[in-house]
This record gives structure tokens, sequence and C-alpha cells, in this order.
């Protein structure tokens, strides 16, 4: 491969690594508001069959991606360390909002492109904060799901953006042992349009009514 190629490649990745980084903390500026958080069951019928498979699932989104997937799966670290929670992390998780906290931020690629955008937050015990930082850029939701004690509260949804077009993000609670950890989970353009997904909000009673017997 020519020096030319290799600079074109290493520029590619750095801008998809800045988009996947801008776009897990786009909604996250401080003093902005928070996310409409509501929960999943509430947007039930205001939600395709195929994005409500994607958005209610309770099993492991990293195996629903390297199912879909037409490249190779792989995980992206973007970011990861002590920080401040956003009000409305810290209230999910019961802590107070001025204790730091374990934050990790992570791209999920199919190939060179990032599909879902993801943010985990976990309060500071010493047995979680030594598990996730030794993940580096393997998969949370593989690790977690390989728990026979794990234990995952209910799904919220909300959208980023113009309300009838904007990236579905969804969050819910994971407790391992002493671990407990939010995670949200950002499904980018790119997946909806490698996908086939319909970005509007609006379905027909037909699709509502499928979408719910399929999940039976």
């Amino acid at each position: 491969m020519s020096s030319v190629s290799l600079s074109t490649a290493a520029s590619n990745q750095a801008a998809s690594n800045h988009a996947a980084s801008h776009e897990a903390a786009r909604h996250r500026s401080r003093g902005a508001t928070p996310p409409a958080w509501i929960p999943a069951r509430a947007q039930r019928f205001r939600l395709s069959a195929a994005w409500w498979r994607w958005l209610a699932s309770t099993d492991s989104l990293t195996a629903r991606l390297v199912a879909a997937s037409p490249a190779s799966f792989s995980v992206r670290l973007l970011r990861q360390g002590i920080a401040r929670p956003y009000r409305d992390e810290a209230q999910a998780l019961g802590m107070p909002t001025d204790r730091v906290a374990w934050v990790r931020e992570v791209a999920l690629m199919s190939g060179e492109r990032a599909w879902v955008s993801a943010r985990s937050v976990a309060p500071l015990t010493h047995i979680g904060r030594r598990r996730l930082r030794t993940l580096g850029e393997r998969s949370l939701g593989s690790w977690l799901f390989a728990q026979p004690d794990l234990e995952r509260g209910p799904i919220e949804l909300a959208r980023l953006g113009p309300a009838a077009a904007g990236d579905w993000i969804r969050r819910s609670r994971f407790r391992h042992g002493a671990i407990e950890l939010l995670v949200q989970e950002c499904f980018r353009f790119e997946m909806a349009e490698d996908l086939g997904l319909d970005r509007q909000l609006g379905i027909t009673r037909r699709a509502a009514l499928e979408a719910e017997a399929q999940l039976r």
C-alpha cells in the first residue's frame, strides 16, 4: 500500500473517530437540556417493527450488531476515565450529582462505519473500576451477558435532534454482583442507512400491530 493510501486511510479513521466521539457526546453538553427519557413500552406504537426489534431488545446488542453487519465488527475506544456524570445519569444511578464515576465511551463499528455510539457510567467501586478499565476495545456487552447473575432494568428511549428524524438513543441499568452501571446507546445515521431503517417517527397502525405480534 502506498504512503498516500496509508495517509488517506489514517485520515478516514481519524475522521470516523471524531464523528463517533462527537455523536456520543452531542447531547451531553454541560448545561444542555438532557434527553427526554420515556419508557420503551410507551414508544411501542410509534416505531416500525424493525426499529422496535433494535431498540426494545433485552439481549446482547453486540451479538445483534455482529449478525447484522456486512463488514467486520469492532469496538473503538474513544475515551475512558474518572469524570462527573451528567445530572440525568447520576439520577438514574441514584448517585449524588456532585460525585464522580467511571465513564467509558466507545463506537461500535461495522468496518469503518460507526453504527452505535455507547456511553457507560459506573459508580466508583474498586472492583467495578478495575473490571471496566481492563475491557479496552473489547465489547462490554459480550462480557456483561456472559454473567449468570446479570440483572437489567427497564429500557428507556429518547430522540436526538429533530423529533421526526433524529437518532434514537436508549439507556438501561445493569447490575452484576457489586458492579452497577448505566449503559446508553445511540443508534447512528450510518446504521440506519446501511440497514435500510426508516428514520421517520410516524408509522401505521398495521406496522405497530406487527411489531407487537413479533415480540409476543
